[in-house]
């Protein structure tokens, strides 16, 4: 009898342990999250990175209708060491005059090709931009203001090892139509260009060749520090 009573008592409070638990759980919202190990590394910590951005900075919406045919290239000096990928990206104003044209852009480690993309402005999905002001209208040197819409294009490298700093990095373009390209703002650095045969040359060509341009270009260059 008094077997039989213990066995009643320990059926009993386990089921009211379950319940206990079920109702824990249905207030707490689902399963119990485990607490971390305090001596453990933080792998969302240790895998996390400080973007490193740098170029040139953009105008209020300016254009510079770039010539066809024109291999254009910015040169910045990376300040830091570049990790994992660096990319670049510049940014037109999607005009109809362009609309069936290609566009070229390489990127470059100390004058070494290391990555490159095209486009075809057919594929744009974006409504063509009408122009504001035409500021400037000399062939070469058009310039003028759009509205508020852009289109960036991107060339992106992908790093096996990290980039030391100090290394030389050049974004070219070319467009095989007159292409309107947003101009960078005050402190750029100056962009140069000269004609090409080659739309993304293998190794930058030497520097006596080229000549500045009228006016800067907005290239934007990201990368992990």
């Amino acid at each position: 009898m008094e077997l039989a009573k213990y066995r009643t008592a320990c059926i009993l409070g386990i089921s009211l342990a379950v319940l206990g638990g079920f109702i824990l759980l249905m207030i707490t919202g689902g399963t119990p999250h485990l607490a971390r190990n305090a001596e453990g590394p933080n792998l969302e910590a240790s895998n996390s990175r400080v973007s490193y951005e740098f170029g040139n900075p953009p105008s209020n919406y300016t254009g510079w209708q770039i010539p066809p045919g024109e291999l254009i290239e910015t040169t910045f000096i990376a300040n830091k060491t570049l990790n994992g990928f660096v990319s670049a990206t510049v940014y037109t104003f999607h005009y109809p005059a362009h609309l069936n044209g290609s566009l070229y852009l390489g990127l470059y480690f100390n004058g070494q090709l290391v990555s490159n993309q095209s486009y075809l402005f057919a594929e744009s999905v974006g409504p063509p931009v009408p122009i504001g002001h035409d500021l400037r209208d000399t062939p070469g040197e058009r310039l003028a203001t759009f509205s508020p819409y852009l289109e960036g294009y991107s060339v992106t490298a992908f790093l096996k090892n990290p980039v030391p700093a100090g290394t030389q990095v050049t974004v070219s373009i070319l467009a095989t139509s007159p292409t309107w390209v947003q101009t960078g703002g005050k402190s750029s650095t100056s962009s140069r260009a000269m004609g090409s045969l080659t739309p993304i040359p293998n190794e930058l060509p030497n520097t006596l060749m080229w000549a500045l341009t009228p006016y800067p270009l907005n290239i934007q260059v990201e990368s992990n520090a």
